[in-house]
């Protein structure tokens, strides 16, 4: 009987999973589950797609793909933060399927809180967290940066929010109460100093805490802060070391099993390194493997020695608005340019709908935003 394979959430990340597991298992069946907009269902890698814009509709699109796929084991993937967070609050899901880690793994990296305790006990160093209230506003040492508690979808602010004085988390608070926006769903931590050249970038695909294959990345471009538009692999063979070391207790001690990345910061000022984000999952820029594997997969993986260029063109466009950006001209300083091939994001000749479909996308948001800008501009002129 050919495999089984279930992907929960299909944006760019389930994609690059779906196509290593059509490439290394032509026969298996490979149904996914996704919000309106993944770009994964436009693949000719799955053979069914089920649409699911909230928790209801999910619940309602597990039952039945369990149904159309019928008796056997089937594969179940966690591949974007909304079906991992609704995973997480139906336990039951892992009676029905075999998943790549207990439900406690889960449960414990999509609570910020949690992550924390656990950072601590191995000793990965992470931002300190301050009290988030109008009674504290005058007391935190700016500037610090305010995140969503447990990445959840109905919490109406940014991945992270920048703010510099207490003035302007005045202003934050008092919007957060204009909106209704509850606070006990957000985490105020320490800002740690740099632009985007300080900001890395770990995952692979692990067994048991140990990579099969891995990458270091420097995070140089993102839009928004947070979303990476364009990356390069760290050259810096020690500072790829102590990223590794870094993190290495912490993957011995939650044995992590498939894709896992780490958001991580260097201080510009100290130089110590600091634990920003865990994603256990594949992350958005997890094709740039593409480039390292050949013509091998992740499961069975044959790297080669190019230094990966990963790059997402058209959301590049707006990545200029950031300040904490690099130009490119920096990026390469800091690298060098020698032995690096360039990946373009989702790029397959075998499967080329999901890129073709995201350029559409891409081309409509910026020419939306661009008529705004001449409407507001005419406007200000009248």
């Amino acid at each position: 009987m050919s495999p089984k394979y279930l992907i929960l959430g299909i944006p760019d990340g389930g994609l690059f999973l779906v196509r290593q597991l059509r490439k290394q298992w032509p026969q298996s069946t490979i149904f996914a589950i996704g919000q309106p907009r993944d770009i994964g269902q436009y693949s000719n890698c799955i053979d069914r797609f089920y649409s699911a814009g909230d928790e209801n509709e999910f619940c309602h699109a597990v039952q039945h793909a369990y149904n159309d796929m019928e008796d056997g084991e089937i594969m179940a993937y966690c591949c974007s933060n909304p079906m991992l967070e609704w995973v997480v609050r139906h336990k039951e899901l892992f009676d029905l399927f075999s998943f790549e880690n207990p439900y406690s793994f889960y449960q414990t990296i999509m609570d910020k809180r949690q992550v924390s305790l656990l950072c601590d006990e191995c000793g990965v160093r992470h931002p300190q967290e301050f009290p988030l209230s109008t009674k504290d506003v005058n007391s935190l040492p700016y500037p610090v940066v305010v995140k969503p508690l447990e990445k959840m979808v109905d919490v109406p602010i940014k991945k992270c929010t920048y703010i510099s004085s207490s003035q302007a988390m005045g202003s934050f608070l008092m919007k957060m109460e204009t909106i209704h926006a509850k606070i006990t769903n957000m985490v105020c931590q320490q800002a740690i100093a740099g632009d985007n050249r300080w900001e890395y970038g770990y995952g692979g695909y692990f067994q048991d805490g140990e990579p099969l294959i891995d990458i270091c990345f420097h995070q140089f471009r993102q839009h928004p802060q947070g979303l990476c538009t364009y990356v390069r692999e760290i050259t810096d063979e020690k500072l790829s070391d102590d990223i590794r070391n870094f993190v290495k207790l912490l993957l011995h001690k939650i044995h992590v099993n498939g894709f896992i990345e780490f958001d991580i910061k260097q201080d510009s000022e100290t130089k110590l390194l600091y634990l920003l984000d865990i994603n256990p999952r594949p992350w958005r820029s997890s094709d740039m493997l593409t480039v390292k594997l050949g013509n091998s997969t992740i499961f069975h993986p044959v790297i080669n020695n190019q230094y990966v260029e990963w790059i997402y063109p058209l959301k590049a466009l707006f990545s200029k608005k950031n300040p904490n950006n690099i130009s490119k001209r920096q990026c390469i300083v800091i690298t060098g340019n020698q032995h690096f091939q360039t990946y373009v994001s989702m790029s397959d000749k075998n499967d080329p709908n999901p890129s073709k479909q995201q350029k559409k996308r891409a081309f409509k948001a910026f020419f939306n935003t661009m008529s705004k800008y001449f409407f507001l501009k005419k406007k200000s002129k009248i």
